[in-house]
């Protein structure tokens, strides 16, 4: 489930702001590689982003945002967060 919050164009630009949090259930499977599987595992993902949101054309357009994710599973000694840039690209339909 996410929710996306957006703000108006930023004067005469294509341009805008958004932020969205997102939140979902996961079933895992656990390796390391080349060898065998550790575990399994289910929990909740959640995710918090905010960036830039640019139209650049009537269907395209371009996010760059910050992201920060929590994973509330017992990843043993795997990653239980992330954080960093993404950027996508899109088309409306």
């Amino acid at each position: 489930m996410s929710a996306v919050l957006t703000s108006d164009n930023l004067g005469d630009t294509p341009l805008s702001l958004f932020g969205r949090v997102t939140a979902l259930g996961t079933q895992a499977e656990m390796y390391i590689p080349d060898v065998q599987k550790v575990t399994d595992d289910s929990g909740a993902l959640f995710n918090v982003g905010a960036g830039i949101h640019w139209d650049m054309s009537k269907d395209i357009w371009l996010r760059a945002e910050y992201i920060y994710n929590v994973a509330d599973m017992g990843f043993d000694n795997f990653y239980d967060s992330y954080e960093g840039v993404q950027v996508s690209l899109g088309k409306r339909f």
